[in-house]
């Protein structure tokens, strides 16, 4: 937002866009042998949910300094990039009709029902 006020001399409204996290893994994962890659905690469902649920609570400041005006969650359905799986939508695909987050899940052994 500084670099931005040293540019314009008019209020400036600065937008986030294409926010978000893979679930499953995104086949466009940089290097199949990264740090990312080899983590299967990283693209796990608790990563995803964690990151929308935060994503959603956030009130768009930033420590004390002013936020984006806006901010958009990436996309609604998982899609295909030049062919390559990308998995941050918050839906499977064009045919599921439910969000990825309102599926049964199983934490610690425990069966739970997301809403």
């Amino acid at each position: 937002r500084k670099s931005m006020v040293k540019l314009s001399s008019t209020a400036t409204q600065l937008w986030l866009t294409e926010t978000g996290w893979s679930f499953p893994q995104a086949a466009s994962l940089p290097g199949a042998n990264s740090a990312m890659a080899k983590c299967k905690n990283f693209s796990s469902e608790i990563a995803f949910r964690t990151y929308y649920q935060n994503f959603l609570k956030w009130n768009l400041t930033i420590g004390n300094e002013r936020g984006p005006d806006h901010a958009f969650f990436f996309t609604l359905r998982d899609a295909l990039n030049f062919g390559v799986g990308e998995h941050f939508g918050l839906i499977k695909d064009c045919a599921s009709s439910s969000c990825k987050l309102q599926d049964v899940a199983r934490v610690k052994g425990v069966e739970v029902t997301i809403v």
